[in-house]
C-alpha cells in the first residue's frame, strides 16, 4: 500500500489505517467512508475499501473499486497491481495481464520508463505470447539501445499477428531467410490479449531492422505498415527515411511529404497566405522557400533554392533562421534572403525547402547539389584573417565534439568527455574549439583555443572555419557548414546514424570534401578515434 507522508498527517486516515492493519476491517471501513468527501484522500480511501472487499473474497466489488480509484488517480500504482490480482481471482488471467499493460503505459507516460519495462517483462514472463507485452517490451528495449534484446520480442509479436491477419503473409515471407531470430511457434499459437495498432509495431520493427543492417526486411515492415493503414503518417515517414538511406530517392522523397501529416513532426509550418507550390510553371512568378527542421538541413539543401532561378526562371526568396541569414545573403547573390521570423515578402507560391527534392525529382545522380557554395561575408572574413594570424604552428584543426542535448539521439552522436579529451590530445596543440551549447566550457579542459566567444552566427563561424585547415565534428550543423565551404571535414558518426549519411560508406555524395568515420560497433568510439588518429599522424 502506498501512503504519502502528507496523508499520514490526517489523524482520521492514520487511525483507519491502524485499524485496518490490526484486522478491524469494519472499523477501518467506516473510517475510510468518512473521508471520501476529502478530494485529496478520496482515491486512496476508495482503494482501501477495495482492499477490504478483496480481503472478504468479494473480488468483483474489489475490482470495481480498484478501477474507480485508478480513474480518480492514474498514479496510484498499487491500485493497478491490486486490480490485476482481483481480476485474476475472477478467473480472467488475460484481463489481469491487460491491467499490468495499462500500468506500464501509465508509468511510461510519466517518464518512469525503467519501471514500465519491468512491468512489460513480467507480463511476457507470465505469458510469452502476450501481444502488447511483447511489443511494449521490445519498444522499450529498442529505445534503450538494446537492439539484440528488443528484436526477438518484436519479431514474435509480428509473427503472432500473422496468425490472425492473413495480410501479413508477404511481410513474414520477407523476414524469413534473413538470419533473424524468428520464434519457433507451435502451429496453434495465437496472440494473447487485445491486438491493435499492428502498424505501429511493424514500423517500430522496421526501424529496428534497418538500424541492425537488415535494410530489405526493414523496408518490408514499413511497407506492410502503410498497407495495413494507408493514412499512417509515422509509417510513411519511417518508410521515407529507410528508402532514402538505401538511395531510393523516388520513393523516399515522395514519402517524405507525409511529415506534415505526422503529429509528432517537430518543425512547424510557415504561416503565409500564398499556396504551396506543386510544380506549376514559375516563369515570372515569385516563390518563397522557407527553411525547416535544423540548421544542418537548411545548409545541406539551400542550393536547391538557387535551382529555382536557373531552371524555373522564378523570383526566389529564401526565409532562413536568423543565425543563417548573413551567411546565406553573402553566398546566394541571385536570391533574396530574409529572416523567417521577420516580415515575409509577398509571393505567388511558397514551399518548404526539403520539399524541393520531391518537386525536382532529385536522384543520387544529381549529387552533389553544388560545391563550395557557401562563403562568409567579406567583413567577417577579413576580421577572422586578422584574428587568426600567427595562431598555430601546424595544421589548424577545428573541433566539435557534442550536439544539442535536446536532440533525441544526442547521447549516441556526442563524444563522452574522455573520448573528446583523447581526440583533442591527438591534434598536437593545434586544436580550435567550435563547440557551442552546454558543453562549450569543456574547451579549456581539452586544451583547445576557444573561438566560440566570437561565433555569434553562422557567418562568423564560416569565416572562422575558412581560416582552418581541417574540421573534425560529430553530426552537427558545423559539419555541414565546413563541408559546404569546401573545407576538408572529418565526420564522426555513431553506428546508427541519420539517413543522409547512408550506411557503410566512408564518403558522401552530398559533400566531396567530407570523409566519414563511422562506428563499426554500437558505442565504440575507441576504434573510430584510432582510425582518425592514424590519419592525423600521417598528415
Amino acid at each position: 500500500m502506498t501512503v504519502t507522508p502528507s496523508s499520514l498527517q490526517v489523524p482520521a486516515l492514520a487511525g483507519a489505517l491502524r485499524r485496518h492493519e490490526a484486522g478491524d476491517l469494519g472499523g477501518a471501513r467506516l473510517g475510510y467512508i468518512e473521508l471520501l468527501d476529502q478530494p485529496d484522500l478520496t482515491p486512496l480511501c476508495v482503494h482501501q475499501l477495495a482492499v477490504i472487499a478483496a480481503n472478504k473474497g468479494e473480488h468483483g466489488r474489489a475490482a470495481a473499486l480498484f478501477q474507480r480509484a485508478i480513474q480518480m488517480d492514474g498514479r496510484l500504482w498499487i491500485a493497478y497491481h491490486n486490480l490485476s490480482a482481483a481480476v485474476g481471482q475472477l478467473g480472467d488471467p488475460v484481463a489481469a495481464l491487460g491491467v499490468l499493460i495499462d500500468l506500464g503505459c501509465a508509468l511510461h507516460a510519466t517518464g518512469q520508463r525503467d519501471d514500465a519495462e519491468q512491468i512489460y517483462a513480467r507480463v511476457v514472463e507470465r505469458e510469452p505470447n502476450h501481444y502488447a507485452g511483447l511489443v511494449n517490451l521490445g519498444t522499450c528495449l529498442a529505445h534503450r539501445g538494446q537492439q539484440d534484446q528488443a528484436l526477438p520480442h518484436l519479431l514474435r509479436a509480428v509473427q503472432l499477428c500473422g496468425r490472425v491477419i492473413p495480410m501479413l503473409a508477404s511481410c513474414l515471407r520477407a523476414l524469413e531467410g534473413q538470419g533473424l531470430p524468428l520464434a519457433d511457434l507451435p502451429d496453434d499459437a495465437q496472440p494473447v490479449g487485445f491486438v491493435d495498432k499492428v502498424e505501429e509495431a511493424l514500423t517500430t520493427l522496421g526501424k529496428l531492422l534497418g538500424e541492425m543492417g537488415h535494410a530489405d526486411a526493414g523496408l518490408a515492415c514499413h511497407r506492410q505498415a502503410i498497407d495495413l493503414r494507408p493514412g499512417f503518417a509515422l509509417g510513411h515517414w519511417n518508410f521515407a527515411l529507410a528508402a532514402l538511406e538505401q538511395g531510393d530517392f523516388a520513393t523516399g522523397w515522395r514519402e517524405y511529404e507525409w511529415r506534415w501529416s505526422w503529429d509528432g513532426f517537430p518543425a512547424p509550418r510557415l504561416q503565409h497566405p500564398a499556396p504551396t507550390w506543386r510544380g506549376e510553371a514559375l516563369a515570372g512568378k515569385r516563390i518563397l522557400v522557407w527553411c525547416e527542421q535544423g540548421f544542418g538541413d537548411a545548409i545541406q539543401f539551400s542550393p536547391l533554392a538557387t535551382w529555382l532561378t536557373g531552371t524555373a526562371g522564378a523570383e526566389v526568396s529564401l526565409a532562413a533562421p536568423r543565425p543563417l541569414v548573413r551567411l546565406f545573403q553573402a553566398s546566394f547573390s541571385g536570391i533574396t534572403v530574409v529572416d523567417q521570423k521577420g516580415p515575409l515578402p509577398e509571393a505567388d507560391f511558397t514551399i518548404p525547402l526539403m520539399s524541393l527534392p520531391d518537386r525536382f525529382g532529385l536522384t543520387p545522380a544529381d549529387l552533389p547539389l553544388d560545391q563550395r557554395y557557401l562563403c562568409p561575408p567579406d567583413a567577417a572574413a577579413a576580421a577572422w584573417e586578422e584574428r587568426m594570424a600567427g595562431t598555430g604552428r601546424g595544421p589548424r584543426i577545428g573541433l566539435v565534439w557534442a550536439g544539442r542535448p535536446e536532440y533525441s539521439n544526442d547521447s549516441k552522436r556526442s563524444l563522452p568527455l574522455p573520448e573528446a579529451q583523447r581526440l583533442a590530445a591527438s591534434l598536437g596543440g593545434n586544436g580550435f574549439s567550435l563547440q557551442l551549447g552546454p558543453r562549450k566550457s569543456e574547451a579549456a579542459t581539452l586544451g583547445l583555443t576557444d573561438l566560440t566567444p566570437h561565433l555569434i552566427d553562422f557567418a562568423e563561424t564560416a569565416a572562422a572555419v575558412a581560416r582552418l585547415d581541417l574540421v573534425v565534428a560529430v553530426d552537427t550543423a558545423v559539419a555541414h557548414l565546413a563541408a559546404a565551404l569546401g573545407k576538408p571535414t572529418r565526420l564522426l558518426l555513431p553506428c546508427v546514424a541519420d539517413w543522409r549519411w547512408q550506411d557503410h560508406h566512408d564518403e558522401t555524395p552530398w559533400y566531396p570534401s567530407m570523409q566519414i568515420y563511422r562506428q563499426r560497433t554500437i558505442g565504440d568510439w575507441d576504434e573510430v578515434l584510432g582510425r582518425l588518429e592514424a590519419e592525423l599522424s600521417r598528415a
